[in-house]
Formats: structure tokens, sequence, C-alpha cells
């Protein structure tokens, strides 16, 4: 038996000497870089020899400027070339090279010979195998590549961050947060402006270095939902309720969202590439004795460590889905609106003028969410300057609608074409810059529901609330459609509960539905919270007027008369039911109202 195991050792000690060695993995930090040709399939279906002719002279152009800013090309299939580059702005320069040799190329040939390539850059660590390269750096070059407009480069944020301050007249537009197709966590690209090539036009450099530096939005961290008691269900609970705000928050185009991982579990910081830009921690615990569940939600400022912003929920784990989605909402609007005003409160003593375009529509939003209407025109001031330097800019557009809606919505008289026509075609030139903007959409269903045009309302709104499920401002527009189109008041019962249901168009919704005591009484809250109103105090005292016996002698009603001597009801301005009958009652309290005053 001995003899046999020291023969067996010695096997095992001889095989392991005489096994073959291999030299540790090979492994460097380079930029990437991947190339295509937009619909190079069905051009090579349409005519093969002319298409494969055209692709070698444009290779030309492309291989020739990876070569001079020393790139090297290690893999090719077809119409792809993918390159390394060992410095980020070599690799951004050549490809804003080629692309503008190939735009000019395409001017001038004839439509039949033009290509079009799309251009992803990434950063990222390889394997080093012989001439190959091989990692997951590579594949994000390539998804990136994909999501490329056609002619266009498109970088992630680690390119970004290494290059937005040492190239010149060239300029970065942020996409926010893309999922790419195999790819674990979502990553903030940027797409290169159509500009000059870099090292040109040093007097640009200042308004582009103001547009770069526009899109480091704040970096909000989420951490997992800590428990303390409870069994399993909870702890489900907790994780779902995680996943939750993460992916409510996420919808928001205001600031990047980091989902941290739950802990023990070792990943890469998601922010690694974006020093000092987290700027907001969401924290949350969940105490369970029984079925009594106490959750705490938190919003602490990152970089001082103080807590800005709590929602405290005393609930029962009777139903946990239904109390999930609730805290969602909740957490959702109170974070991002405590986030607004805590960007709002750095940039307010700031001049408008030293502001970059990201700073420029935080401070438009402070003085949306802290003022409402009063200050209209400062944050219209903010949102005109970002649109100078960022022409393209979807948000902007977006905001700058919203402030024509919001000048016009304080006037009793109708809403002059000129204006209702850059309304509209503003939202809908955001929409068509950026179909994801749910913001745009919101308000495009808004301006719907105000023209009576209730089903295309509906289905705008619920464009919005695909792409943010929790968008309160769509919720309610859809509710308020809904309700006009089918006349059942279960939509404002539901509706109620929204933030963005302004008070007015309830008060106007309960008339429509011959409800006159709530009516009534929405109609008084409009003098107290919508003061100074012009249009929805109109609608208010046509309300009381319409639904009182005595609405005339309301001294609101009184006020609202003697604020406005020479308006009356033929040139004022009226809204849209989708019932006759409430159309005819509106007539009636409208000539009553302003038959009171003679």
């Amino acid at each position: 038996m001995l003899v046999a195991k020291i023969a067996i050792f010695a096997f095992k000690r001889n095989f392991h000497l005489n096994m073959p060695t291999h030299p540790p993995l090979r492994r460097k930090l380079v930029a990437i870089l991947a190339a295509d040709v937009v619909g190079y399939s069905k051009k090579m279906g349409e005519d093969e020899a002319r298409t494969l002719r055209n692709l070698k002279l444009c290779r030309a152009v492309t291989d020739a400027s990876i070569h001079s800013h020393h790139g090297r090309i290690f893999h090719t299939a077809g119409d792809s070339v993918i390159a390394e580059f060992a410095s980020p702005v070599d690799a951004v320069t050549a490809a804003v090279e080629f692309q503008k040799a190939l735009k000019d190329r395409n001017a001038w040939c004839d439509p039949g010979d033009r290509l079009e390539f799309r251009v992803g850059l990434n950063m990222g660590d390889v394997i080093v195998e012989g001439d190959n390269l091989f990692g997951d750096g590579i594949n994000i070059a390539a998804r990136i590549e994909s999501i490329a407009q056609p002619g266009g480069v498109c970088v992630a944020q680690g390119v970004f961050s290494e290059v937005r301050k040492k190239l010149q007249g060239i300029e970065f537009v942020s996409r926010g947060l893309q999922t790419l197709k195999n790819i674990d966590e979502p990553m903030e690209v940027f797409d290169i402006c159509e500009g000059q090539p870099a090292g040109t036009a040093p007097k640009a450099a200042s308004s582009a270095n103001r547009a770069t530096t526009a899109n480091l939005k704040p970096i909000v961290s989420v951490e997992p939902i800590r428990t303390v008691g409870g069994d399993e269900t909870i702890t489900i609970f907790a994780a779902g309720l995680f996943d939750g705000i993460v992916r409510s928050l996420m919808g928001s185009s205001a600031f990047l969202v980091v989902k941290q991982p739950p802990q023990g579990v070792k990943e890469a910081p998601a922010q690694a590439n974006s020093p000092g830009r987290v700027r907001f921690k969401v924290t949350g615990s969940i105490q369970a004795a029984g079925a009594k569940l106490r959750i705490f939600i938190t919003l602490e400022n990152a970089e001082t460590g103080t807590q800005i912003w709590s929602k405290r929920f005393d609930e029962t784990s009777e139903d946990i889905f239904v109390l999930q989605d609730e805290i969602v909402q909740k957490t959702n609007l109170g974070i991002r609106h405590r986030i607004k005003e805590a960007n709002f409160e750095r940039l307010e003593a700031q001049p408008d003028s030293a502001l970059a375009v990201p700073d420029l529509l935080d401070k438009a939003a402070g003085f949306f969410v802290r003022d409402g209407r009063s200050s209209v025109l400062k944050a219209e001031h903010c949102l005109n300057l970002a649109l100078a330097l960022e022409p393209k800019n979807s948000m902007a557009m977006s905001m700058k609608a919203n402030c024509l809606d919001w000048k016009s919505a304080l006037s009793p008289y109708p809403v002059d074409a000129a204006t209702a026509s850059e309304h509209l075609q503003l939202l809908e030139s955001a929409i068509l810059l950026d179909p994801r903007n749910y913001y745009a959409l919101a308000l495009k269903a808004d301006h719907q529901f105000q023209c009576g045009a209730f089903k295309e309302s509906i289905r705008t709104a619920e464009l919005a609330l695909k792409i943010f499920p929790d968008f309160d401002q769509a919720k309610a527009t859809r509710c308020l459609s809904n309700f006009h189109l089918s006349g059942d008041a279960t939509y404002l019962e539901t509706g109620n509960k929204l933030r963005y249901f302004l008070l007015h168009d309830v008060a106007l919704a309960w008339f429509c539905a011959d409800m006159p005591e709530k009516a009534v009484e929405d109609a008084e809250r409009v003098f107290e919270r919508m003061a100074g109103s012009a249009y929805p105090e109109l609608c208010a005292s046509v309300v009381i007027c319409a639904c009182l016996e005595d609405g005339t002698r309301h001294p609101k009603v009184r006020l609202f008369l003697s604020s406005h001597p020479s308006l009356d009801g033929s040139q004022c301005r009226k809204p849209v039911f989708g019932v006759a009958k409430a159309t005819a009652r509106f007539e009636m309290g409208l000539n009553k109202l302003f038959s009171s005053r003679e």
C-alpha cells in the first residue's frame, strides 16, 4: 500500500513538473475606435461591385487618418474597422478628421456612391495576444458605435473626461445614460457635435468649453435598503423598493443615477470615471415588527454628509406591491424636487453669463420649482442663454416652451396664433431631436388637452409615461383627457392625488361632471393657491357663478371683476369641454358673471 502511494505521489509530481507553463496575460489600457458603414448590407445587395469600390475608397481615407494619428488597425471584417490608440486625444482627432473628409466626399460624389460611417470610441483595459486585442472595452466601443448617428462620432464617458479640456473646436453633447446590448450597467455617452477639426479655431474655445462642461450632470448614488427585523418577505420587499427607486430616478434627465451593489458584493464603482461628481446619496431602511413597517428614505448631500430631505412611512405589510409603488412615487417626486432646490441654492447667486448649459437648465428649473409663474422671465433668460450655446438642446427647447405656456396662462385673453405656433414648434423640435424627452411629450399632451384633442393627448401622455412611468404631469393630463373623453368621474378621483393637477382644471372637470359642490370647493382654492393668475381666476369665477345662485356676490368674484375692468365675455379665453352641455353651462355662468358688473 505504501509503495502504491509513493508511486502515485511521484506520478503527480512529475506530471505537474512536466506541464507546459503559460506566461501571465499581458494587458494594457488603450482607446478603442470602432467604425462601420451605415446600411452596408443593403448596398451590397443592390450593387456589390460598386459598393466594394466605394468602400475601398472610403477605407483609404479612414485608414490614413488612423495611421497619421498613431493608431493601429487590429481587426477588419467586411465594412467594419477596429483600431487602438495609446491616446484618446489621437483617437478623437482621427475620428473627427476622417468623418469630415468623408462628409466632404459625399457632398460632391454621385448619391449612389455615398457611404456614411458610424464611429464609437471607448477607453478600456484589454488583453494582448500577438497582434490581436480582446476584452470588454472593445465590445463597449462596438456597442457605442451602433448607437452613433450616421456620419457621427459617439464617445464613452471615459474618453470624454480625458479629452474635453485638451481639444479646441470640438463640442460634446451628452445623451445621458444609455443601456447598451449585453452590457450590464447603463453608461453615459456623448455625441461629438459637427464643428471644426481639433487644434483649429481658438476663438471658439470659450463657448465650446462651456458647452462641454455643461454635460457634467450631478450623480445621485442610491444604496440598497437596509432591513431590521422581519422575514424573507421583508427582504424581498426591500430589494424591490430599492430597484423601484433606482428605476424611477433614472427616468430624470437632470442627473445621473448610480445603483450601488449590496454590501459584500464586489463591483467596480460606476462613478470611477467621474471623480468628484457624486453630489447626492439616497439611503433607506425598513424596521419590521410583525405586520407593522416603519420605512425611512433619506437624501444626503454627498459632499458634506448633510441630510437634506427625508420621508417616513408607517405602513403594514398586507400588500407589499401596492405599498412599493406608492413609496416609489412619493420618494421620486420628493427627491427630484429637493435636488432641483439644492442645485438652485448653489446657482442662484451666480451670474447667468458665467454658467454652463446644464447649470442654466438647473437654474431655470429652480425658478420653476420655487417661484412658479412669478419668475418665468428669469427662467426664460437662463434658457435663452442655454439655447444660444446649444441651439439643438432638446430639454432647453421644451423648458422654453413651458415658459411661453406659463406666460399665456396668466392672461384671461385667448392665446395669439404666433405664440401658440411657437410653443408647439418648440415642443415638436425638442421631440424630434430627442424622442425620449418625456418632459416635452408631457407638455405636448397638455397642449393637446387644452385644445380639446383628448384622444391625441392621451396617446402623447402615454408615450411620455413609457419613458418615465412615474411622471405625474403626464399622468394628470392623461386622467383629465380620459375624463373629458368618457365622462367617467372615477378618473378625477384617481387623478386628484397627482401633484401636477392644476386646480382650475380640476374645478372645470367637476363642473363638467355636474358635481357643483366639488367644483365650487376647488374653485375657491384657486383664489388661495393661484392668486394673480388671471385665467385660472376667470375659470373659478365662472364656476362659482354657474353653481351658486348668489355666486356673483362672492367676495373673490367681485375682486376678480374689479381687477379686470375692461374684460368681458366676448373677448375672454374659454376652456374646451368634452361635453356640449358643460360648454353651454359655462357660457351661462360667463354671462352671469359679466352681467353682474352692470
